[in-house]
């Protein structure tokens, strides 16, 4: 997989790569979490599968869940209009 970093002129930093197309602010919050070991170990490979560091990997899984959360309680809350 290549990946490509690159910075606009706004300041807006971005990620192509073949399967993935990700925009990063440059002002981006911080979670600090303490995993079980077989986990860590886990996300390490799938990383390394990848050609990505870990950070990396974890913000998109989170960004992703979290986007699955919002579209749910969105839906749910169809149902009470």
């Amino acid at each position: 997989m290549v990946s490509v970093l690159a910075v606009t002129q706004s300041g807006v930093r971005y990620t192509v790569s073949k399967y993935l197309v990700v925009e990063l602010m440059a002002s981006r919050g911080r979670v600090t979490a303490y995993l079980p070991e077989e986990i860590q170990k886990a996300l390490e490979e799938w990383a390394a599968e990848e050609s990505r560091s870990v950070s990396s990997l974890v913000t998109y899984l989170l960004t992703q869940a979290v986007k699955e959360h919002q579209a749910g309680k969105a839906k749910g809350n169809e149902g009470d209009r």
